[in-house]
C-alpha cells in the first residue's frame, strides 16, 4: 500500500456536482478555496466557491445571466417570467443563462474568469467569458462575446475546451511606457461622481411596500375607506402588469447599446475609483481575511496577465489582464494548452508572447509560437479607454434609475385620470378628467362625477403618498442631471478631444489609427446629451414648482369637500392658479409633458429598427460626418495653397531686404499694388458646395475690422502682415453655428449612439495595434505519432537566469516530456518518453495528471478491482535528451499514495502552488462527496514492482 493523505476538508454536498480542473486557486495564500460547478446534467447552470475549512463552507454561488431578448424578435413577452415575474406562457426554458464549460483562477486569485456557453433554447450565440469578484461572486465586468468561428471551422460541442490566465513573464519596460495622459490626470483632480443610489418609490397604496422592480402601481393606488384599489389579486393584478408591460419603456443599457458583438476595451481593475462606483465590502469575512493580502500588493498585477481561450475552430482569443480583447489568432486546429512566455530580443517591440500546443489534421501535436506587439503606449490608451468605459456605464445607470423612479411616479398621475374617467362614466359625464380638473379650478364648482372622485376615492393620506413619490423622482432627476451625467459627459468629451490630439501624432500612435472623423461623432453626441441634459434640468425644476401649487390645490379641494353643509369655516387658499392651470394642461396628462421628451426611448417590445428618433439621429451623424470630411479637405487644400504662396513672398522679400534694394516703404506700396493678401486669403475658403460658398462668405464678412479706420487693407499697416487662414477652432466654430441642430432630444438616443460610436473606435483602435499585426511561427515539438486522443501539461519555471517551459503530453500509452528554453535565439529541446506500465506489464490508465510546482508531476491513475491512486514523478530525475528517442522503460514513480477505498474518486483536480505542499481535490459517491488532501512531506515510497 502506499502512503496516505492527510485530509485538508471533507464536505457532502446538498447535490450532485462536477469538479473543474482548475477547481483549486494557483497562489498558496488563496489555498483555503476551491471552485466547484453543477452536474453537466443539472438544469441550472452553477458556480460556487467554498472555503475549504475542517469542514467546506460554501460562501456564494453564481448563475449565468441570460442575454438580454428582444421581445420584439419572438423571444419571451414583457409579461413572462422574465419581464414582470408571471407564472404563465412566458415562462422562460430552463438552463437559459447557459452552460459553464470551464473556470480559472486570475494569478493573484482574487478573479475567477468563466467560459459559458449559450443555452440552446436561446439560438445560435456565441460563448462569452464572465469574470467573477472572489470576494463577492458578482461580475467585475459585463459579459464579453467570444468571437465567431470561421466558416471554414465551424465549432463543435465544448468546442471552447481549453481556458488559462497567466501573469505575463516580466520584462524591461521601455522609457516610453512613462507616458500618462493629461485628461486623466485631470480627471483624477476632480471629485469623485457620486455613487448611485439604489431609491426605490415609496408605495402609493395602504402603506404596503413595494416590491424590487415593482414600485408604484395604477392598481394598488389608495386603501381602505376610499381606495378602491386595495384586493387586487391573481388574475386582475397579473392582466394589470400586462397592461403595464405594453405601455413600459425600453430600458437604457450599455451592453445592448454595444451591440452582441461589439466590445469596449476596458481592464477589470481600472475605472472605478474613479467615477465613485467602489462597492463597499460584502462576502464572507473569512474570504475577505483570505483576500486582504493580496489586494494589499500592487493593485495593477492583474493588468500585467494574458488570459486565452482556444478550442476546436483553430483559434486562439487573447484578453490582456482577462477583458480587453487584444485579437484571434488562427492556428488551424484543436488548443490542448497555452502559455505565456517571455518576448524574443529579436523583436522590434514589445509583444505579448504565447506557445500554443495543438492538433491539426496532418500533426497530431504541433507547437506554435504567437507574437502579439504591444506598443509602448498601449497602457495610456487602455487606461483612457477603461475610464471612458466607466463613465459612460455610469451615466447610463444613474439615468435609467432616473428614468425608473419617474415612469413609476408618471403612473400614478395617469391612474387618477383613468379613475376620474371610471366614475364620470355611471354619472353620464364625457368631459375629460383634466378638462373636469381644469375648470374646478377655473369656476371652483366641480363636475359630479369629479366631486364623487374628491369624496370617495382620494384622501389626505393617498394624495402625500403621491406627493412623496412625484417629490423623490423629480428630486432624482434634478440631481442625476447636474451631478452624474451632465459631469460624466464633461469629462468624456475631455477624454475624446485627448484621443482627437493622437489621430494627429503619428509618431507614438500610428498603430491604432485613430480616426478624426469618428472622434468628432462621438464629442457631438456628448455635447448634444449634454445640452438636452440641461434643458432637461430646467423643465424639472418648472415642472416640480408647479407639481407643489398643484398637490397644494388638491388639498385645498379636499377640505372643501370634507367641510360640513352650512360651516362657516373655509378653508384658506394657499396656492397659486397659473403654475395649477399649467401643471393640469401641459404636465398631468401622459402625452402632454416636457420631460417625456427627453427620457423616451422607445416600447419595449418594438425593436430599435422601429425607433424613429434613433434612425433620425443616425441619419443626422452621417450627413454631418460627411459634411465634416468636406470641410477638412477643403482647409487642407487652402492651407497648402496659402503656406506656398506665402513661402515665395517670403524667399523674394529676404533676397531684396539682403540686397538693400528696398526699405519698408517701398515694400508697402509694392504690397498694395500686388494685393496679396487678397491672392492668399481667397483661396482659403474655396468649396466646392453651395453650402460651403456660404460658409466662406460669412467668415469674410464676420473678420474683425481694423481699430481704426484706414484707406488701404490691413496688409498696409504693418510690412510683417502675413495673411494666414482662420485657426481651427474658428473654423469649427463658425461651421457649428451653421450646422444643423439634433433632430431629437431623447437623451438616451444620444447615449446609445455615442457609446456605440466610442466602442467601435476604442475596439478596433486597439486590435489594430495589436492582434491584427500578430505573428505566428512554427515551434519544435515532439512527435507523438498517430496518437489520437491527446492530453497535454505545460509550466513555465521563472529563474533568475533564464525561463524554462515543461510540457507533459499523454498521448495513448505513452507519456513525454520535454523542457525548453522559450528566449534563446535558437532554443534547445530536450525530451524523454516513457510507457505508461508497470513492470509486470500492467497498463496504467490516467485519470487525471498536472504538474505540482517546478519539480514535480503528479499522476492520478485508475484501476479495475481497486481503488484509484497518486503517483509524483521528479523531473530532475529524468533523463533528458536532445532528440526524442522511443519510449524507455516504466514512468519513474517517485512517490505513491493510496485513495479512499470507500469512496473512490470520479474527478481529480491538483494545484500548482509553488510555494507550499500540493493540494488535491477530491469528488466522489457520484459528485456529492467533496474532499481537499494535502500531499504530506513524509512520504512513503513504494516500489512498483511489488
Amino acid at each position: 500500500m502506499g502512503g496516505a493523505l492527510q485530509a485538508v476538508s471533507t464536505k457532502t454536498l446538498p447535490a450532485a456536482s462536477d469538479l473543474p480542473a482548475n477547481s483549486l486557486p494557483p497562489r498558496a495564500s488563496t489555498s483555503k478555496l476551491a471552485l466547484l460547478t453543477s452536474s453537466p446534467s443539472a438544469p441550472d447552470s452553477k458556480l460556487a466557491l467554498y472555503r475549504t475549512s475542517a469542514a467546506a463552507d460554501l460562501v456564494w454561488e453564481w448563475t449565468p445571466s441570460p442575454p438580454p431578448v428582444d421581445p420584439s424578435a419572438g423571444g419571451p413577452k414583457p409579461g413572462g417570467r422574465l419581464g414582470l415575474g408571471l407564472k404563465g406562457k412566458g415562462k422562460a426554458a430552463q438552463g437559459a443563462g447557459g452552460k459553464i464549460e470551464q473556470v480559472v483562477w486570475s494569478p493573484t486569485g482574487t478573479a475567477i474568469g468563466t467560459l459559458v456557453s449559450p443555452a440552446s433554447a436561446s439560438g445560435p450565440r456565441n460563448p462569452s467569458l464572465a469574470l467573477l469578484s472572489v470576494q463577492t461572486g458578482t461580475p467585475i465586468s459585463p459579459p464579453i462575446p467570444l468571437p465567431a468561428a470561421a466558416p471554414a471551422n465551424p465549432p463543435t460541442s465544448g468546442s471552447r475546451s481549453h481556458l488559462s490566465w497567466q501573469a505575463l513573464p516580466s520584462t524591461a519596460q521601455p522609457p516610453d511606457r512613462l507616458l500618462t495622459s493629461f485628461s486623466l490626470d485631470l480627471i483624477r483632480r476632480l471629485p469623485a461622481l457620486p455613487k448611485i443610489a439604489k431609491e426605490t418609490l415609496p408605495s402609493a397604496g395602504d402603506g404596503a411596500a413595494p416590491g424590487p422592480g415593482i414600485g408604484l402601481a395604477g392598481a394598488r393606488i389608495g386603501g381602505p375607506g376610499g381606495s378602491g384599489g386595495a384586493g387586487v389579486f391573481g388574475a386582475k393584478q397579473a392582466m394589470l402588469e400586462r397592461e403595464r408591460a405594453k405601455e413600459a419603456q425600453r430600458a437604457l443599457s450599455m451592453r445592448s447599446a454595444i451591440g452582441e458583438e461589439g466590445r469596449f476595451p476596458r481592464l477589470a481593475a481600472m475605472g472605478g475609483a474613479l467615477v465613485g462606483t467602489d462597492a463597499p465590502e460584502f462576502g464572507d469575512e473569512a474570504v475577505r481575511a483570505i483576500l486582504r493580502p493580496q489586494e494589499s500588493g500592487d493593485g495593477r498585477a492583474e493588468d500585467e496577465s494574458v488570459l486565452c481561450a482556444g478550442g476546436a475552430d483553430g483559434a486562439v482569443h487573447v484578453f490582456l489582464g482577462g477583458s480587453v480583447y487584444l485579437g484571434s489568432i488562427g492556428v488551424g486546429g484543436k488548443v490542448h494548452a497555452i502559455t505565456a512566455v517571455p518576448s524574443s530580443p529579436d523583436l522590434a517591440e514589445p509583444a505579448i508572447s504565447v506557445l500554443v500546443h495543438h492538433s491539426t489534421s496532418s500533426t497530431p501535436l504541433a507547437v506554435s509560437r504567437v507574437d502579439i506587439p504591444t506598443p509602448s503606449t498601449l497602457p495610456t490608451v487602455l487606461h483612457v479607454s477603461s475610464t471612458l468605459s466607466a463613465h459612460f456605464e455610469h451615466a447610463f445607470e444613474a439615468l435609467q434609475g432616473a428614468r425608473n423612479m419617474w415612469d413609476e411616479a408618471r403612473r400614478i398621475g395617469k391612474g387618477w385620470l383613468q379613475r376620474i374617467a371610471d366614475v364620470s362614466r355611471p354619472h353620464g359625464v364625457t368631459t375629460p378628467p383634466t378638462t373636469q380638473l381644469h375648470l374646478l379650478l377655473l369656476t371652483g364648482r366641480p363636475t359630479r362625477s369629479l366631486h364623487d372622485f374628491l369624496a370617495s376615492k382620494m384622501n389626505e393620506r393617498v394624495l402625500v403618498k403621491w406627493e412623496q413619490a412625484m417629490g423623490a423622482a423629480l428630486e432624482r432627476l434634478r440631481k442625476v442631471a447636474w451631478m452624474s451625467v451632465i459631469p460624466a459627459l464633461e469629462r468624456i468629451v475631455v477624454m475624446l478631444k485627448e484621443v482627437e490630439a493622437w489621430s494627429l501624432w503619428p509618431d507614438k500612435f500610428a498603430p491604432y489609427s485613430f480616426s478624426q472623423v469618428e472622434v468628432r461623432q462621438v464629442i457631438c453626441l456628448a455635447c448634444k446629451a449634454i445640452a438636452a441634459m440641461a434643458r432637461m434640468q430646467r423643465e424639472v425644476e418648472e415642472e416640480e414648482r408647479c407639481f407643489k401649487q398643484f398637490g397644494a390645490w388638491l388639498h385645498f379641494e379636499l377640505d372643501k369637500v370634507a367641510q360640513q353643509e352650512g360651516s362657516e369655516i373655509r378653508p384658506l387658499a394657499n396656492f397659486f392658479p397659473l403654475p395649477v392651470s399649467h401643471y393640469v394642461r401641459h404636465c398631468l396628462p401622459a402625452t402632454g409633458s416636457q420631460i417625456s421628451m427627453y427620457l423616451s426611448f422607445g416600447l419595449a417590445t418594438a425593436p430599435l429598427s422601429a425607433n424613429g428618433d434613433l434612425r433620425a439621429a443616425e441619419e443626422w451623424l452621417n450627413s454631418r460626418t460627411a459634411q465634416s470630411a468636406r470641410s477638412d479637405q477643403a482647409v487642407q487644400r487652402s492651407s497648402a495653397e496659402s503656406a506656398g504662396a506665402s513661402l515665395k513672398e517670403m524667399l523674394k522679400r529676404m533676397a531684396e531686404e539682403l540686397r538693400g534694394q528696398v526699405d519698408a516703404s517701398e515694400l508697402e506700396v509694392r504690397r498694395l499694388d500686388q494685393q496679396l493678401d487678397l491672392d492668399i486669403v481667397a483661396p482659403v475658403y474655396t468649396s466646392s458646395t453651395d453650402q460651403d460658398d456660404k460658409l466662406s462668405s460669412d467668415l469674410q464678412r464676420d473678420l474683425p475690422a481694423p481699430a481704426f479706420a484706414l484707406a488701404h487693407p490691413a496688409s498696409a499697416l504693418d510690412p510683417e502682415y502675413e495673411a494666414r487662414p482662420p485657426s481651427r477652432s474658428t473654423v469649427d466654430v463658425t461651421a457649428a453655428a451653421h450646422a444643423e441642430s439634433s433632430p431629437t432630444q431623447s437623451i438616451p438616443v444620444l447615449l446609445h449612439l455615442a457609446v456605440r460610436s466610442a466602442a467601435v473606435l476604442m475596439d478596433r483602435a486597439v486590435r489594430k495595434a495589436t492582434g491584427d499585426r500578430a505573428s505566428r511561427s512554427a515551434a519544435e515539438g515532439p512527435d507523438v505519432g498517430s496518437a489520437t486522443a491527446i492530453a497535454v501539461r505545460t509550466m513555465l519555471e521563472r529563474d533568475q537566469r533564464r525561463h524554462l517551459i515543461y510540457e507533459l503530453c499523454v498521448a495513448g500509452d505513452t507519456v513525454y516530456f520535454s523542457k525548453r528554453d522559450p528566449v534563446g535565439g535558437s532554443p534547445v529541446v530536450q525530451y524523454v518518453a516513457h510507457k505508461l506500465v508497470t513492470a509486470d506489464g500492467v497498463s496504467l490508465r490516467p485519470m487525471h495528471f498536472d504538474f505540482s510546482g517546478p519539480q514535480g508531476v503528479v499522476f492520478a491513475f485508475d484501476r479495475a478491482a481497486a481503488s484509484p491512486f497518486l503517483v509524483t514523478v521528479d523531473l530532475a530525475a529524468l533523463k533528458w535528451e536532445a532528440s526524442l528517442a522511443p519510449p524507455g522503460g516504466p514512468l519513474p514513480i517517485a512517490s505513491q499514495y493510496s485513495l479512499a477505498e470507500h469512496f473512490p474518486p470520479t474527478a481529480l483536480a491538483f494545484s500548482r502552488c509553488t510555494d507550499d505542499e500540493p493540494l488535491v481535490a477530491s469528488l466522489a459517491a457520484e459528485g456529492r462527496r467533496f474532499e481537499v488532501l494535502k500531499l504530506a512531506a513524509n512520504r512513503a515510497d513504494v516500489d512498483m514492482q511489488s
